[in-house]
């Protein structure tokens, strides 16, 4: 996770662990074994994105995400 000023910060989860990221800052989440996978729920506090910031999130992120997650057809990703 980071925000402004250079600050950051990383976390380390297993199994059954919750996570938290403010509004604003950036992230990246990794799966760092190369034995299991992940699987991440992400929830955002209305249920919605203000504005147009979905569909900008469905054009920079791999289209079978929204389409599996949000119910979005693949002609509304491109």
């Amino acid at each position: 996770m980071f925000s402004s000023h250079g600050r950051h910060r990383t976390e380390v989860f297993e199994a059954g662990n919750t996570g938290y990221i403010p509004m604003g800052y950036g992230h990246s989440i990794e799966n760092a074994s190369d034995k299991e996978g992940a699987e991440v729920l992400i929830g955002f506090n209305s249920g919605q994105l203000p504005g147009d910031q979905s569909l900008d999130l469905a054009r920079r992120d791999p289209s079978y995400l929204f389409e599996a997650n949000v119910a979005l057809t693949p002609d509304a990703t491109q």
